[in-house]
């Protein structure tokens, strides 16, 4: 499972989305890769996703990982903010508020509040 992960890792790096998205498409469909004990493996693939503009699929990958292994806060912070830079502000929301009622003392999940609550008042929409 580690090699596997790092070699999603490794293209990710290397913005070799497509490959990437490959490993991806393999680990998202394996349950042992949703343990527990990789819940950090998962958590650092999410994030690189992220960063490399792959939304969707930070968003499925975290929604799986939270799934599979219960309440973690920084999972559901990490959705959020993968939410939150897709556009998708509701989802954020609801995500930040999960990490919240999780760990009350988030700041990062108390900042993305804030900035989804500044998105929607500059683009005029209700939630």
């Amino acid at each position: 499972m580690r090699s596997t992960f790092g070699l999603g890792l490794t293209y990710l790096r290397r913005n070799e989305a497509r490959s990437a998205e490959a490993v991806f498409k393999r680990i998202v469909n394996l349950e042992s890769a949703f343990e527990v004990r990789h819940k950090h493996m998962f958590n650092e693939f999410g994030m690189q996703l992220r960063r490399n503009g792959l939304f969707a699929q930070a968003i499925e990958y975290y929604a799986r990982a939270i799934q599979l292994t219960g309440s973690d806060e920084n999972l559901f912070f990490n959705l959020a903010r993968a939410a939150f830079e897709s556009g998708r502000l509701r989802e954020a929301r609801e995500q930040a508020d999960k990490a919240l009622a999780l760990n009350p003392g988030l700041g990062e999940a108390r900042k993305l509040l804030a900035a989804v609550d500044k998105a929607v008042e500059d683009k005029k929409i209700v939630l």
